[in-house]
């Protein structure tokens, strides 16, 4: 949800609990406040300022990466509300002189502002309050995260997790990350096997990588199986026909916008195990090329529909998707006979092995 929306919806709770007594239904307050909501607005826009200016700020600061903006957003947010989190949070990270400094201030930033939140409600992610104390939490995380101090980091985001079950933050994935950076089997284990982590492919793939740097290879060899399964094109998001270091300009460029990668964010925040020594992603490519090598021999020695066919033949026909009888239900003669390689032989061999065609 955006700032805009979540200002919105935390207004017209505020405005309710301090209203609603005034009116007869919830109905009639919410439309007392948009009618205030609007009029605000109109004001703005007459050069006066108003809440939606600063939601309007927020929005801004929320996506923009240029300090020099970020902190001009920080100041102009401040000026209208002091006590902002986000605005304060991007004040104190463009205005130290270093990362350890922006780690320092976010820590006591951090516990200032959870002696508030212990205080609240506690009610998660639902209570639009809250939020900006969780999106403080996350960014902590992510600084002990960048500084390598992990046990830190997994601290603040297994806390994220049991504060928001519904992780609208995504610490269930830097969870998996922080589980391979400390090699923790069990607990990766464990909590991949959830119910609500079972069909997620981002998860297994983090598993993934967790079984093949600790060396437990059958696992290894499970989990790619059912990584297939889930995703078919999970390995396509590394190109495999480049060397170790290739693949890593690719990658990093991808995550910088430059193309997209299909994929990509099942190996975000493992570059280090994929890319800084060559065990993953060699492991990866050879279960790569066994993978699709059997997939080819399945689909052609293994495939009584092909017997015979010239290897020519058979490539137009995988080309073309042609693998089981009934791919062929919407073809004629002629249809095949204008694929590169096949012939009326080739034609012919394939009604032999069970190919029916249409009329015509």
């Amino acid at each position: 949800m955006s700032h805009l929306t979540e200002e919105l919806f935390g207004n017209v709770e505020t405005f309710l609990e301090e209203h609603l007594t005034e009116y007869e239904s919830v109905e009639e307050a919410v439309a007392a406040y948009m009618n205030l909501y609007n009029e605000q607005n109109r004001k703005k826009h007459q050069g006066q300022v108003g809440f939606m200016e600063l939601s309007d700020l927020l929005e801004e600061l929320a996506y923009e990466r240029e300090d020099t903006r970020r902190l001009q957003l920080a100041q102009q947010i401040l000026e209208r509300d002091k006590e902002n989190v986000d605005a304060k949070i991007a004040q104190l990270e463009v205005e130290s002189v270093n990362q350890l400094e922006v780690l320092s201030q976010l820590k006591e930033f951090e516990s200032q502002e959870r002696k508030k939140w212990l205080k609240g409600d506690r009610s998660g992610w639902v209570n639009f309050k809250e939020r900006p104390y969780m999106r403080l939490k996350n960014r902590l995380a992510f600084q002990y995260f960048n500084q390598k101090l992990y046990p830190q980091a997994l601290k603040h985001f297994e806390e994220l997790y049991r504060m928001n079950p519904s992780d609208n933050l995504g610490s269930r994935y830097m969870m998996m990350v922080l589980y391979c950076f400390l090699y923790q089997w069990d607990k990766a284990v464990k909590f991949a096997n959830q119910k609500e982590h079972k069909e997620d492919a981002e998860m297994i793939g983090k598993l993934l990588v967790l079984a093949i740097i600790t060396e437990r290879s059958l696992d290894a060899q499970r989990l790619f199986k059912k990584m297939v399964d889930l995703d078919e094109n999970f390995l396509p998001a590394l190109d495999f026909s480049r060397d170790v270091e290739s693949a890593r300009t690719m990658f990093s460029m991808a995550k910088e916008g430059y193309f997209e990668i299909s994929s990509l964010s099942l190996f975000d925040g493992l570059e280090e195990f994929l890319f800084g020594t060559e065990i993953v992603f060699e492991w990866l490519r050879k279960h790569y090329e066994e993978y699709y090598q059997e997939e080819f021999e399945l689909h052609t020695v293994r495939n009584p529909l092909f017997a015979g066919l010239p290897s020519g033949a058979v490539q137009s026909l995988l080309e073309e998707g042609l693998i089981r009888p009934e791919d062929f239900q919407s073809f004629k003669k002629k249809d095949l006979l204008a694929l590169q390689g096949i012939g009326k032989v080739s034609v012919e061999r394939l009604i032999a092995n069970g190919v029916q065609l249409k009329e015509g």
